[in-house]
């Protein structure tokens, strides 16, 4: 029967063998990804460069209050980004460089790229069966988007007092949409739903009049959706804002912007970046960790740690063949005594 110390021994080194290969193969994995781990939706990387480690003395005053400089070794975690909100100026980010690939510097400006925008003419704005809605009540009145947007499906909902009058067009590239509406029937009104198709999603601008004459002011807009490429449109009463002028508003979303990035230690910029270009924001710092994650990682480090597993699996194997052949000599012993007694 093996003894305590010994049941002790064979735990901690089969626990310390799990984790020598439980990093082995950490070590693989960063090393086929350049150096990269990822962690569900984040990622930890080693530091390889000196350019965020200090304050260039030509934006010292620029960077003054940002004193979380990263050095050279140390381990960074950082969390992707899938959404312009998520990014501002100070942020330290990874992105993909042109002449460097995978990069690690600040954010020191914004600037916008591109937007969605819709200009809403000649309009009203009011409460219908407890709804904020949209008129469009004169001949003139439209919908338009102010510049090329990439689509193929747009869906107009109108309450009306009355049956759907086939009144709206839908106009992209100077041509119609073809329609679909399906009709409700509530308490007291009627619930439109207006579908439009294009069988193109080329960028263009769309237009949203009257085809006919009808009794404009009976219909209510609740909502004007498009699956534009950038993201969702939603025009309705509660997301458009005044111009100024009367009967006169305008809507914009799909904000994308441009990021001037730069080393903290750099005099030049790195360019202007889109968010494409970037990978993920850096939340975390561990100093110094990049240097063991490196070596473990490396082809030396990984046979160190198979290496020191194969002796502690090797000693344990030895030690308990000793015990065997020493339990075997005594086993012997014994019956020799026994049979010399008798």
């Amino acid at each position: 029967m093996k003894s305590k110390k010994r049941r002790i021994f064979e735990i901690t080194g089969y626990v310390v063998v799990g984790l020598f290969f439980t990093l082995a193969v950490v070590g693989l994995i960063i090393k086929f990804n350049k150096g990269t781990l990822y962690i569900f939706n984040n990622r930890a990387d080693v530091v390889l460069s000196n350019s965020m480690s200090v304050k260039s003395e030509k934006y010292k005053d620029f960077l003054e209050g940002h004193d979380n400089q990263i050095q050279k070794n140390d381990l960074v975690i950082s969390s992707t980004i899938d959404s312009e909100e998520n990014l501002n100026i100070y942020d330290i980010v990874l992105f993909n460089s042109p002449l460097l690939g995978t990069t690690m510097h600040r954010i020191v400006g914004k600037e916008l790229y591109n937007k969605d925008s819709f200009s809403l003419d000649l309009v009203n704005t009011c409460n219908y069966k407890g709804e904020n809605v949209i008129q469009l009540p004169e001949v003139g009145s439209q919908i338009t988007s102010d510049d090329t947007i990439s689509f193929n499906e747009v869906k107009l909902v109108v309450y009306s007092p009355n049956q759907y009058s086939d009144g709206y067009s839908f106009v992209a590239q100077n041509n119609l949409m073809s329609t679909e509406v399906k009709t409700e029937e509530k308490e007291g009104f009627y619930k439109h739903t207006i579908i439009a198709r294009r069988d193109s999603s080329a960028p263009t601008k769309f237009l949203l009049v009257h085809k006919n004459y009808f009794s404009y002011e009976e219909d209510y807009i609740v909502n004007f959706s498009m699956n534009a490429a950038r993201g969702e449109i939603n025009i309705n009463a509660n997301s458009i804002t005044s111009t100024g002028e009367t009967g006169s508003y305008y809507y914009e979303t799909n904000w994308t912007y441009k990021y001037v990035i730069r080393g903290d230690a750099n005099e030049d910029d790195d360019g202007k970046f889109t968010i494409d270009s970037i990978y993920s924001k850096v939340h975390t710092t561990i100093p110094k960790v990049g240097a063991i994650i490196r070596y473990l990682s490396s082809i030396w480090g990984i046979v160190l740690l198979i290496g020191l597993s194969v002796i502690i699996v090797g000693t344990d194997f030895y030690l308990d063949r000793m015990k065997k052949k020493e339990q075997t000599k005594s086993d012997i012993a014994e019956e020799t005594e026994t049979k010399d007694d008798n």
